[in-house]
Order: C-alpha cells, then sequence, then structure tokens
C-alpha cells in the first residue's frame, strides 16, 4: 500500500511506477516531463 507510512499523512496515489533499472527511470522521467507530470520519489514509507 503506497499510501501508507509510519507518517500521518494519508495520500492515496493516481498511479504508481515501479522501474526496474536506470533506463526505466531515464523513460519514465521523460515521458512525465513530456506529459507535465510531476514525480515524487517515495523511499521505504517509514518516515523515520
Amino acid at each position: 500500500m503506497y499510501s501508507e507510512s509510519a507518517g500521518i499523512g494519508r495520500i492515496i496515489p493516481c498511479a504508481v511506477a515501479v522501474p526496474l533499472d536506470a533506463d526505466d527511470v531515464v523513460t519514465l522521467v521523460r515521458w512525465a516531463y513530456a506529459n507535465g507530470i510531476p514525480l515524487i520519489p517515495r523511499g521505504s514509507g517509514s518516515s523515520m
């Protein structure tokens, strides 16, 4: 669940991307930029 973490904030994302390698990241960033979509990276979700 990507809306859960140890913090108090609860936001359900519109989409979740799980790139497998650096090429996937490049493709994702280029697509997001071309479509005006902000990217918000997520770590482990522990908020610690």
